[in-house]
């Protein structure tokens, strides 16, 4: 059995506000209203159900909205281990990739930028799965405003297409709820 909001909601409370989960009712050595969920490895809190790990942004989601996330959840200030519902975000995958934090062994000290040659570095960005090149530069610096300018492009673009997006299946939604009362 899938876990849907209602049994999420008899098992656990959650506090929008701090982002917490804590038990509802004492079970084993577990007290009534003590706190689950633990940080993994890569940052996440992860809530044991049964014999099954939920991420804890996808359970705050479930609990708050009535349904499961169909996209991706963003931590919004970065912080993968703050779920407080008013830094999670639905977000495509593509939109979640901008956030990407630095990786620690980046030269450069920029995201999108790379040593070209001894002297000189370059700026690519990568959107849906195609990488871009958007020039060769004297400073990392000159090469990273480069990739701020096209990720500003690109993420505007993203937000328009994932806008209409949006707008379109909820008109398809309005569609087929009409047509099933309609056949009623």
């Amino acid at each position: 059995m899938e876990l849907d909001q209602q049994k999420a909601i008899s098992l656990l409370n959650y506090d929008p506000e701090s982002g917490v989960f804590t038990r509802k009712g004492a079970r084993g050595k577990y007290a009534d209203g003590s706190q689950v969920g633990r940080k993994n490895c890569y940052g996440y809190i992860d809530v044991v159900i049964g014999k099954s790990f939920y991420k804890a942004h996808r359970l705050a989601w479930l609990i708050s909205k009535g349904e499961w996330p169909v996209a991706d959840i963003d931590h919004i200030n970065g912080d993968r281990s703050d779920n407080r519902l008013v830094n999670l975000r639905a977000v495509s995958r593509a939109e979640n990739m901008q956030n990407q934090a630095m990786p620690r062994s980046k030269v450069s000290g920029f995201l999108g930028v790379t040593r070209h040659d001894d002297d000189k570095w370059r700026a690519r960005i990568t959107v849906a799965g195609i990488r871009f090149h958007l020039g060769v530069f004297n400073t990392p610096e000159e090469a990273s405003e480069a990739y701020l300018v096209a990720k500003k492009q690109f993420h505007i673009a993203s937000q328009r297409c994932s806008h209409n997006h949006q707008r379109n299946n909820q008109r398809n939604n309005q569609r087929n709820h009409k047509e099933i009362h309609h056949g009623t």
